[in-house]
């Protein structure tokens, strides 16, 4: 059972709830779908109307609160997230939960076992199986039970919500692995249920997005603020849509209204003002497309330097391509911008050469007389570019959103491993005696960003970063590099990855980079 009012999840037959201290209702109806086994073929039937409402109670429950997304691999003890009031538009560790607040799914729910028309006995079956199989997360199965419900009660609201919840927790689940393909295919496989479901529609939405199908992720995520008002998630990606076409005034009035319904978000807050200091600094800037890149720049500073800019993104397109086996479809945003401008739009410390937030942001000063640290720094943030494109990161830090987790040692060991001019020759000989009194970083703590660090710090966990990756290419091949990133894509644990990449696991693949560097 769960609490109404914190949705901790609790033992049955509690009568207060321990994290809230609210008070339980011990009357409140409640559905357990009887197993295969303990229905017997003999047993004389029901009477009418009352294993409809035992059903449809069931399934009011499963579609109004939520029930069995997560909660059968969740703790006895672990609290869902508390309900803000709205629905939970897109929420990766269960994407059924919070869809009304409690008390709607108590006034919908009750009146439902009262009203309920009967059903045949096969009708009754098939929605009985369907619960059994979705509380298994069998939600294919659940979705054909229920599919084949519908064929003899086609109007039926609760068939239709029940679908409903299960296409949602099966799109979700892909998501989740990282087969958006198949995630699209499931929330448009019946539009009739799909249509008018928020969730569903963000979902799509999201799919899209993450296929770097822009144009066909806007007209889902419109519908799904349409169809549900509160959910902040979905115009959060609606800016970061319209932000990678460079459309700021755009992105800037979703994230306003994503920022209005959440006016506490630090994140949301600092996007907001971030895109306003763009749009000051870029409204005079010029823009010139290639093939594969869109380079902004102000034109009165950079008139010179773009064109080497774009020459120089052109080269690391082909090589890095060549090297990591993979060409971005979509163009690549960069921008230059004068020291100054820099530091003012992203706010880095001061030792940030540059940065990848979905755009190239390069602060060009002094680069005209240094033409190999210019190559040196868009090779290096292109890299990260197309690191992004294949693990299919979220950058924008929409909290909640299934995103693989990258590593940021493999993405900074592989932006300094194949930029213009490595010096992987050299790190390791200043790593040497670290690796010998065993005073190095551990890489779990390179895991996250790097931007907390002062500049020595950053120096060293750069240089551990370069040589880990150079040790991964010298050992088991850039092929299986690769690999690592593919198997990050579909969301797989840094463990996980590891196994299937390097057959390593992550301890033993420190613990032979440190051993190699102690031997020399």
């Amino acid at each position: 059972m769960f609490c109404p009012q914190c949705w901790a999840n609790l033992r049955d037959g509690t009568t207060l709830c321990p994290k809230c201290g609210r008070p339980m209702d011990p009357v409140r109806p409640t559905f357990v779908a009887p197993s295969a086994a303990s229905r017997s073929p003999s047993r004389s039937p029901s009477p009418p109307g009352r294993p409809t409402s035992r059903v449809l109670v069931g399934l009011g429950i499963l579609v109004l609160c939520g029930v069995g997304a997560r909660a059968v691999n969740q703790s006895q003890d672990r609290a869902l997230p508390p309900p803000t009031g709205r629905p939970a538009a897109i929420h990766p560790a269960a994407p059924l939960q919070a869809l009304t607040s409690p008390s709607a799914a108590t006034t919908a729910v009750e009146p439902a076992a009262a009203s309920a028309p009967a059903h045949s006995a096969n009708v009754i079956e098939l929605l009985e199986r369907a619960m059994s199989a979705y509380e298994r997360r069998r939600f294919q199965e659940a979705i054909a039970l229920l599919s084949s419900a519908r064929t003899f009660e086609p109007a039926d609201p609760e068939i239709q919500r029940a679908l409903a919840v299960s296409y949602r927790s099966l799109g979700w689940e892909q998501i989740e692995t990282g087969r958006y393909e198949e995630a699209v295919a499931t929330f448009r496989r019946d539009p009739g249920v799909s249509g008018g479901d928020g969730l569903m529609q963000a979902g799509l939405g999201y799919a899209y997005v993450q296929l770097r199908q822009d144009d066909q992720a806007v007209a889902p995520l419109l519908r799904a603020v349409e169809l549900e008002p509160g959910d902040v998630r979905a115009y959060l990606l609606l800016g970061e849509l319209h932000d990678r076409r460079n459309d700021l005034s755009q992105a800037a009035v979703f994230f306003q209204k994503a920022l209005t319904m959440s006016p506490g978000d630090e994140v949301i807050k600092a996007r907001v003002q971030k895109l306003r200091r763009e749009q000051d600094q870029q409204s005079s800037f010029v823009r010139a497309v290639t093939r594969h890149f869109t380079v902004q720049f102000d034109g009165h500073e950079n008139r010179d330097l773009y064109r080497t800019v774009i020459e120089t993104l052109e080269e690391a397109y082909g090589e890095v391509g060549r090297a990591l086996s993979f060409y971005p479809a979509d163009e690549v945003s960069v921008v230059l911008y004068t020291g100054k401008q820099f530091q003012d739009i992203t706010r880095l410390p001061g030792w940030a050469g540059a940065s990848y937030d979905g755009k190239i942001r390069v602060p060009s000063v002094g680069y005209e007389q240094q033409p190999d640290v210019l190559k040196k720094i868009l090779y290096h943030e292109y890299v990260h570019a197309v690191i992004h494109t294949i693990t299919r990161q979220q950058l924008g830090g929409i909290k909640d959103l299934p995103s693989p987790r990258v590593p940021f040692w493999l993405h900074e060991g592989l932006a300094q491993y194949l930029e213009a001019g490595s010096e992987r020759g050299t790190v390791d000989e200043r790593l040497r005696p670290l690796a010998q009194r065993q005073a190095m970083i551990p890489l779990t703590v390179l895991e996250g960003s790097f931007m907390g660090l002062n500049a020595a710090q950053a120096s060293l966990a750069y240089a551990e970063s370069l040589s880990v990756v150079g040790y991964l290419v010298d050992r088991h091949g850039m092929y299986r590099v690769t690999r690592f990133l593919e198997a990050l894509s579909r969301h797989q644990g840094i463990e996980p990855a590891c196994q299937e990449a390097f057959s390593l696991s992550y301890d033993a693949l420190q613990t032979s980079w440190q051993s190699s560097l102690v031997e020399g």
